[in-house]
């Protein structure tokens, strides 16, 4: 989602020019397709416990399935909540803001933080190579990312909620 649905979905107001490169996005399908190809590989030639139907009451899928599915709507709505911090009607209304609502009321980065639950939800869930392999990557990217968004802010608005964490509800 991050890699190729985001991009194409930031709302631009009229007259003003979209920032985001196609290269990120050409990466995003290329990192998609790679991942996928190592999934589809994974459970059709060295996962075969994953088609016997007592997979489905294991624990990895009990904890792994509804972690992915959750991690989907928090991001989705996290994503919705960000694209519509702006007025588009209005072209003057180019400042940044605070986003509230959802997750956003406890952490700076909800939808790095509904992304990550997901690739931990799908590494647990198929507990495939592919699968940790995303998960790390993911975190590489991502947990750095978070705490430097957390710091700008906090140094950019002087009324950013002292309460929120940065990317971990009550945690971190």
């Amino acid at each position: 989602n991050r890699g190729w649905f985001f991009p194409l979905s930031i709302r631009v107001a009229p007259g003003k020019k979209a920032s985001f490169s196609m290269s990120v996005v050409a990466f995003g399908v290329l990192f998609t397709t790679l991942h996928g190809y190592l999934n589809a590989k994974w459970f059709a030639e060295f996962a075969p416990n994953l088609s016997d139907l007592s997979w489905f009451s294991s624990p990895w899928f009990l904890i792994g399935y509804p972690m992915y599915e959750i991690s989907f709507w928090l991001t989705i709505h996290s994503e919705y909540i960000q694209r519509n911090l702006r007025d588009l009607k209005n072209k003057n209304d180019t400042g940044y803001k605070i986003p509230y609502g959802g997750l956003f009321d406890y952490v700076t980065n909800a939808t790095y933080f509904g992304e990550l639950m997901g690739w931990l939800g799908w590494m647990l869930w198929t507990r495939s190579p592919g699968g940790a392999f995303v998960f790390a990557v993911s975190c590489a990217n991502l947990i750095p990312r978070a705490f430097k968004q957390h710091q700008w802010y906090l140094k950019k608005f002087d009324n950013y909620p002292k309460n929120r964490k940065v990317l971990i509800p009550m945690i971190l």
